[in-house]
């Protein structure tokens, strides 16, 4: 599984170390640098028996988590900006 960041991650590990490096990769974006002064952070996820997840919930776990944080700092990024412009590229070349 790739995440937004471009790390890959291997699902056949522990969810709690897929976890943890989804949060770690997300706060480390370029884009949301206000992360940087969070005062709260998560330095450990505890151990989760995930004998009966198979790798598409693992999946889907990990990709609820990032999309959650990246929420997150879209959200407070709006927050903190006063005067914004938001551009939207489409990829999709039957709409443009």
């Amino acid at each position: 599984m790739r995440l937004g960041s471009g790390l890959i991650l291997e699902l056949n590990r522990p969810l709690h170390d897929l976890l943890y490096e989804v949060y770690s990769s997300t706060l480390e974006r370029q884009e949301f640098e206000h992360f940087k002064t969070l005062k709260v952070k998560v330095r450990n996820f505890d151990p989760i028996d995930d004998k009966y997840l198979t790798r598409e919930y693992k999946r889907e776990i990990c990709l609820f988590l990032e999309v959650t944080y990246f929420q997150q700092g879209l959200r407070t990024w709006f927050e903190t900006n006063d005067s914004c412009e938001l551009e939207l590229k489409s990829t999709n070349k039957d709409l443009d």
